[in-house]
């Protein structure tokens, strides 16, 4: 959806584009930490979220939108300590602010943005279907060579990197 016809439509989108590209709410989605239902707490955090942003003329603090996510990471099993639930509360209260004042850029930024961004966490718990493809990595960062030798049983020989101490021990 390029263009949006009403402030609510381009808010919804705002939001559901920022969860799909929150990296610890898709790494806790991703990887189940809250179990089978992590999807569905996750929807859940959404739709409440969207509900506060929408009802009423009086926009949610910060405080409770931050509420809102601490509790949502809480169900998820994930202590979130990187300050991400201040900046999306920022963000989103942000995109109200300006969805409301008909000025729906930023909305179509971040739905463009999403849209471009290939990320194998990402999964559509907002509804409608996620039509991303994932390429194989480049690798930007060679890895040294080799410095261990395997000696069976899945265990590995490890070279010490430190140079040999030359100086005598005495012993005391």
């Amino acid at each position: 959806m390029n263009e949006f016809e009403t402030p609510r439509q381009a808010l919804q989108a705002g939001v559901e584009s920022v969860f799909k590209k929150w990296t610890a709410l898709q790494l806790a989605i991703e990887m189940q930490f809250g179990g089978d239902s992590s999807e569905g707490i996750a929807r859940e955090m959404f739709e409440v979220c969207l509900e506060l942003l929408t009802s009423g003329t009086v926009p949610p603090s910060e405080a409770t939108l931050e509420n809102l996510f601490y509790d949502g990471f809480d169900y998820l099993n994930t202590d979130i300590e990187d300050g991400s639930p201040e900046e999306v509360a920022k963000l989103l209260l942000r995109i109200r602010e300006l969805c409301l004042a008909g000025d729906f850029s930023l909305s179509r930024s971040l739905v463009q943005s999403s849209q471009t961004t290939s990320n194998p966490a990402t999964r559509s718990i907002y509804g409608g279907t996620s039509e991303e493809t994932y390429g194989e990595p480049e690798d930007e960062h060679p890895q040294p060579p080799d410095e261990t030798a395997d000696v069976g049983d899945g265990w590995q020989t490890v070279k010490s990197r430190r140079k040999p101490d030359n100086h005598p021990r005495s012993n005391s």
